[in-house]
């Protein structure tokens, strides 16, 4: 494949500003009525506003929709979820598009609808770049969560498992759009059908209504709106569509207050969750998630490989979750972008592979020449770079604690845990050595986050062959007039960040196999000359005027594979209340919002935030597997 960025769709609009396809001729939407239509054949053919009503509190409703156009049946569902209904629900949306609109066609749609206004503006925020495969959006006071496949349809339903509790067969009619109503549709909408799932097209095309008979739905014709005589709903295995149900005992214990630990629990949190996070230490994200500063950053693989594209999906998903979803203020938080140089010939013969061998939306990565990237930085770079423009820095003890702030967690320091077992209800009990008292929590899920065999428990260390890598940064006190104006961060064989308070942060040495985490003057020497690699111009300011140097050094973990171990680890002996969430390497600021997503997901039984074949990719089984 020559990925991963897809075609736009190719628009025109007509006299009365509804846009249409030049591809499949036919309109997106109607522009004189639109959301009613929407309204008419999705909501009240799904019966969602009597299904809203009657739900109880705390519970899950999954709708699924072929063509996600410009976003109206989501905007429409989503308004009438906020007006109806219950207390801490959480309404899960997951769709696929093929040829996704552009930012600017997606906001100009949106005009034409006033009324969705509030939810077309926090769409855009969140509207991904025209990446294939899948992308988390995330709304959180709203209780709203969209799941979004850019691809082919069948694609999406033979790699991503879930359950709908309602379908919208939408997309361009059958005529125009004969792939997207292929007869291995049918098979696939009702393997992700709940029993009770309804589904409503504004098609009444005889093939339609018999596929989906064929494959277990009661199909019916009824009026259809406007000009249209008929449309077709359904039900899935039954006469009476489902009511949604409250998940019981959203109750969870998370081992580790670091990146994994807290993004675990914000992720649970967030969804009506009560969680305790017990962390050994007597502070938050006590080590490698105590650094000063971190870089969200990838460094993705010259094929589009399963490991580029978990990077990348989460890479992607991060940058969102910290500007939009977590929201997180400019201390922490600052997207200048990232530019990786070209630091030697290999890595300049590897970057110039990467941009012939892929094509990336240019929102996502793209190449620049030295000036460029040297005008960029504000710095004289040595080479030309490839640029992040969705990178940055953070500073990740702040992430945690701020993450840990929900009112859903409680944190409780100075708690090692020394044991779990089993209770005879099939729970679990939480031993905790409190120095002079011993405590005990018992939960039905628990989900282990901490980073090394050290701090792990037993049976977590002697099932993932993990290998601990020490690494030392370097803080570089300095004057103010000998700052350098640095607007992005720089990596190489390290990296350097821009300066905050008068000092720079840079790193990162790099010591598999060693669980050492004594800072060491020579650490500090190799951090500054590959300081100088990637600026050069600093070694004579930096030898004029010395700075001082402040060395914190940690110890990260990662496997075999250098993926994270995400999900269950024995699953026979627990299944989905014993997690796991660890081996981030050096990566922790990318990968650790995607892994409290994925546990979220599998935990509540949503669509999940990546594909089957990437999750399998991820669960820490696969060693015992091999």
């Amino acid at each position: 494949m020559k990925g991963p960025q897809l075609d736009y769709a190719d628009l025109s609009w007509s006299d009365n500003g509804a846009p249409i396809s030049n591809a499949y001729g036919d309109i997106y939407f109607s522009k004189e009525s639109g959301p009613e239509e929407t309204d008419y054949v999705f909501l009240t053919g799904n019966r969602l506003r009597e299904r809203f009503s009657k739900a109880p509190p705390g519970s899950l409703f999954t709708i699924a929709e072929t063509g996600f156009g410009s976003g109206l049946n989501f905007l429409m569902a989503w308004a009438l979820w906020r007006e109806c209904s219950p207390a801490d629900g959480h309404l899960h949306f997951t769709s696929v598009e093929f040829c996704p609109l552009t930012l600017e066609d997606l906001a100009r749609c949106h005009q034409a609808w006033p009324q969705l206004a509030e939810f077309a503006r926090q769409l855009q925020a969140q509207y991904p770049a025209p990446m294939r495969g899948v992308h988390r959006c995330r709304f959180i006071d709203q209780g709203v969560t969209l799941t979004l496949y850019l691809g082919d349809v069948v694609d999406w339903l033979s790699d991503c498992s879930f359950k709908a509790d309602a379908w919208f067969l939408d997309g361009f009619s059958p005529k125009q759009n004969p792939e997207m109503w292929s007869e291995s549709l049918f098979p696939l909408i009702a393997s992700h059908a709940a029993q009770g799932c309804t589904v409503a097209t504004f098609s009444a095309a005889g093939f339609i209504r018999r596929g989906l008979k064929e494959h277990g739905f009661n199909v019916s014709k009824a009026p259809g709106f406007g000009y249209k005589r008929d449309m077709t709903v359904g039900v899935f295995q039954t006469e009476e569509p489902s009511q949604p149900s409250a998940l019981p005992r959203k109750e969870a214990v998370v081992v580790g207050s670091g990146l994994s630990g807290a993004n675990v629990a914000y992720a649970l949190a967030t969804r009506g969750w009560k969680v305790t996070v017990l962390e050994a230490a007597d502070q938050i994200a006590p080590d490698a998630s105590g650094n000063p500063q971190g870089a969200l950053y990838i460094k993705p693989g010259v094929e589009w490989s399963i490991n580029t594209r978990i990077h990348a999906n989460a890479f992607l998903y991060a940058k969102r979750f910290y500007s939009q979803i977590a929201n997180l203020p400019a201390p922490i938080w600052n997207p200048c972008g990232v530019l990786q140089l070209a630091h030697n010939d290999k890595e300049a013969v590897r970057q110039q592979k990467f941009f012939q061998h892929n094509h990336y939306p240019e929102e996502v990565i793209h190449p620049l020449t030295q000036q460029e990237a040297s005008e960029l930085a504000g710095v004289s770079l040595p080479a030309s770079a490839m640029h992040l423009p969705g990178g940055g820095w953070l500073i990740p003890p702040q992430l945690c604690a701020r993450l840990l702030q929900h009112p859903n967690i409680e944190v409780r320091l100075n708690s090692p845990v020394s044991k779990l077992e089993r209770t005879s209800e099939g729970d679990w009990r939480v031993h905790i050595d409190s120095g002079e008292s011993a405590q005990k929590l018992e939960c039905a899920t628990v989900i282990l986050a901490t980073a090394n065999n050290q701090a792990m428990l037993p049976t977590a260390a002697s099932a993932l062959p993990l290998k601990p890598i020490r690494g030392q940064v370097t803080t570089l006190q300095m004057e103010p007039a000998a700052l350098p104006q640095l607007n992005t961060v720089l990596c190489g064989e390290g990296y350097l960040m821009p300066p905050i308070e008068n000092r720079l942060v840079t790193g990162a040495t790099f010591k598999p196999n060693c669980a050492d985490a004594l800072v060491t003057e020579a650490d500090n020497d190799a951090n500054l000359e590959q300081l100088f690699q990637l600026t050069p111009a600093l070694r004579d300011e930096l030898t004029e005027r010395p700075p001082s140097l402040q060395g914190r050094a940690s110890v990260r973990s990662a496997l075999p594979d250098y993926l994270p171990a995400i999900g269950p680890l024995i699953p026979e002996q627990g299944g989905k209340g014993f997690m796991i969430v660890t081996a981030m390497g050096s990566k922790g600021l990318a990968l650790a919002p995607l892994a409290g997503e994925l546990i979220a997901d599998r935990l509540e039984g949503t669509p999940a935030s990546i594909e089957d074949s990437l999750i399998q990719r991820v669960l820490p089984t696969r060693f015992s597997q091999e």
